[in-house]
């Protein structure tokens, strides 16, 4: 009988579909569903790849690579994860890719209920992300973060993929303008590509506290250290398919100043169950998000306003309740990383999936 899933996905580099990939593999692994991975940022035409025949194959990766499963492969029921950035997808998917898989996977119920809407009559399946296991804490960077607070600094790091208002990076650094103060720092995190216009954004506020730093991704435990040094990692995005950033700086122990709002709620709202329902998890400060306003992602899209004045507002009760929020995030962090881990969350999905090619 055949059976598991294979992975379809990235495996070169530290991008976000990389870290999904990786997670999705894990999960596989743990829950006995692994059949094979092939590879769709390189492969060799000349190599096998196990898992060619799996009952179920998952596209983890680029959309467009679900051509890869259909031409390398031979699959009762293909899968795609596809995570929307907005309340909308581009306009050639709604046509093609009901045609190439039977069934989609999405990390968040937002995205779900974006996804049913956009695809009607197509399987949506809830399939929350995950978290690398080195996402952990770093004691001796957590403790020269206690001393540097102590002493007046304030470190804020800020990660963003793209220069569109998504992230909400260019309203991050209007809100700088108003919180800037001795002591406090901004790091924003960018892709190379972006570096130059994030610079220039600067540039034009006359901030002198932030800084660029561009990177196309790092490694896991590369990625905990950065975390573990800040005194706040800040992601007010107005739209999220799930927004791992805040997730993975809450498991090593880290503040957040967050929204609440999209994908982001899927892990910020009542996720553990230490904690009440409705409530954010320990360690979060909330940016409070607006009705919904246009979005400069795709054309027609809309996602909830976030201002100024209520990320400078969250950061500002960051600074002042450092010290109790900081002791709540490292208390938490461990839940974080149980609950979260790749194959709590992804295993069950992809177990369901193999026990239902099993059974057809």
């Amino acid at each position: 009988m055949k059976r598991g899933v294979r992975i379809y996905g990235h495996e070169l580099g530290h991008t976000s579909f990389t870290q999904v990939t990786r997670g999705f593999l894990e999960a596989a692994i743990a829950t006995e569903t692994f059949a094979g991975f092939m590879p769709i940022d390189y492969w060799d035409e000349y190599e096998e790849y196990p898992g060619a025949s799996a009952p179920v194959s998952v596209n983890c990766g680029a959309p467009s690579a679900t051509a890869y499963a259909k031409a390398l492969g031979e699959h009762d029921k293909k899968w795609l994860m596809l995570a929307p950035n907005s309340d909308r997808v581009p306009a050639d998917m709604l046509e093609w890719v009901p045609k190439m898989v039977d069934g989609l996977l999405t990390p968040s119920r937002w995205a779900v209920d974006v996804l049913t809407k956009l695809f009607p009559g197509m399987p949506v399946r809830l399939a929350p992300h995950g978290i690398a296991a080195d996402m952990k804490v770093n004691d001796p960077n957590r403790a020269e973060a206690r001393r540097d607070y102590d002493a007046g600094e304030f470190r804020v790091v800020h990660f963003t993929s793209t220069n569109s208002d998504r992230k909400g990076t260019k309203t991050l650094l209007d809100a700088w303008r108003q919180f800037e103060t001795k002591g406090m720092n901004l790091i924003v995190i960018v892709r190379y590509e972006g570096a130059a216009e994030v610079r220039k954004w600067i540039a034009d506020r006359g901030l002198e506290s932030a800084r660029v730093l561009p990177s196309n991704g790092m490694e896991a435990q590369m990625t905990s250290l950065v975390y573990s040094w800040q005194h706040v990692v800040c992601q007010p995005s107005r739209a999220e398919g799930f927004g791992l950033v805040p997730l993975e700086a809450r498991a090593c122990g880290v503040p957040v100043v967050m929204t609440l709002c999209t994908g982001h709620s899927e892990h910020a709202i009542g996720a553990a169950s230490t904690v009440l329902s409705g409530a954010p998890e320990p360690g979060i400060v909330p940016v409070l998000h607006g009705e919904l306003e246009p979005l400069d992602d795709i054309p027609g899209s809309v996602a909830p306003a976030v201002t100024a004045s209520a990320i400078c507002e969250a950061l500002s009760n960051a600074r002042d309740n450092w010290r109790r929020l900081d002791e709540a995030a490292y208390l938490n962090a461990q839940a974080v990383q149980v609950v979260w881990s790749w194959p709590a969350k992804t295993g069950p999905v992809l177990l369901d999936l193999s026990k239902e090619a099993e059974n057809e």
